[in-house]
């Protein structure tokens, strides 16, 4: 079993592990959107919640609104703004096709919940986690997300919270926000952020999800107060990582896009690879290569181009480094001495 945390920064979104991956072995590597966890036999899956068509309960670990919440219109509660966020990904559609098949459920507001993470098979979302350790500088919110992996490869298996019937169970994810922040359920305004966005973008960690490169998608690493940066639609990338998981009626195409990204005849680790909508130029998803260069790209059914870029080198020269997808296998550990370099001597290509 094990705990892992994903911030919210107030400059950007920051992916933290707990659990520290090692650098993997295998072949291929899912797209850079899912959580890669990796069972006793060091073999790597994706992290989701068991069973088909799960419905997933939520609970709040207050009943009046916290102190540091605006309502900047009128009567608009947390409570609501949750649920907002819980069904932009349970009700999403593509092209009027239902993009997942996974519920959510409103269970309890109470002040007796726990006030900070625990591993307790409930679902809790609070403002009151004042740990001196629990909002580092400049963290707004978190999700501490609990798994339990097979121990022997066998499924099914009993975990922490009962039967898995896959090789990793999401079994209990808490959502914290800073109390030493200010939140609008509505219209945020200078030095507020907007709640919904915020919590879409944790409620996309509950359900497996991890960081996007594309600036449109909720799961972006980034955001800011006010209006800028408001995530509260989900885009193409969000959605085809919620179908990959908990496929609707729609999901994406099964082979997707499959190659090679090379410089002088060598596999390119970590370059980040776009799918490209050929009618309309917008970014639809992404992946990174993995360390022979190989990627794969799910999409939904179109016609696409393939952009090929390499990460920024470090934080202050680019939004997206490495370390905002450590939560993939084979990709970093916060260790940065573990970190291959991000290749730098080429530029982007489209094919």
């Amino acid at each position: 079993m094990s705990v892992r945390r994903i911030e919210v920064n107030r400059q950007k979104l920051l992916l933290v592990t707990v659990a520290i991956l090692g650098i993997f072995s295998a072949v291929s590597l899912l797209a850079t959107n899912f959580q890669i966890w990796q069972d006793a036999l060091g073999n790597y899956h994706e992290a989701l919640w068991p069973g088909t068509g799960p419905n997933i309960t939520w609970n709040l670990n207050f009943t009046s609104m916290p102190t540091n919440v605006t309502d900047n219109s009128s009567g608009v509660t947390p409570s609501t703004v949750m649920t907002r966020s819980f069904n932009t990904w349970a009700t999403a559609t593509y092209n009027g096709s239902a993009v997942t098949n996974i519920g959510f459920t409103f269970g309890a507001a109470s002040a007796s919940l726990p006030q900070a993470p625990a591993i307790d098979c409930q679902n809790v979302i609070g403002f009151a986690d004042t740990a001196t350790d629990a909002f580092p500088t400049g963290v707004i919110a978190f999700a501490s997300i609990v798994h339990a992996t097979s121990p022997d490869g066998v499924v099914p298996f009993t975990g922490p919270c009962g039967p898995c019937p896959l090789q990793v169970c999401i079994v209990d994810v808490d959502i914290m926000f800073n109390p030493g922040a200010t939140f609008a359920t509505s219209a945020a305004m200078a030095g507020q952020y907007d709640l919904q966005s915020v919590a879409t973008h944790e409620i996309g960690h509950m359900m497996g999800l991890d960081h996007s490169a594309i600036a449109h998608a909720v799961m972006n690493p980034y955001g800011d107060t006010s209006d800028i940066g408001v995530h509260q639609s989900l885009w193409t990338d969000d959605m085809i990582g919620a179908s990959h998981l908990y496929p609707g009626t729609l999901s994406p195409n099964g082979t997707g896009i499959k190659g090679q990204v090379t410089v002088n005849g060598v596999g390119v680790y970590a370059a980040h690879v776009e799918a490209l909508d050929a009618a309309t130029g917008d970014a639809v998803t992404d992946t990174l290569t993995d360390p022979s260069g190989n990627y794969h790209l799910r999409v939904f059914n179109g016609t696409y181009y393939v952009y090929v870029q390499p990460l920024a080198p470090d934080t202050s020269r680019g939004p997206c480094t490495i370390l905002n997808f450590t939560g993939q296998a084979g990709y970093g550990n916060n260790n940065s001495a573990n970190i291959p370099s991000n290749p730098a001597n080429y530029t982007g290509k489209y094919y």
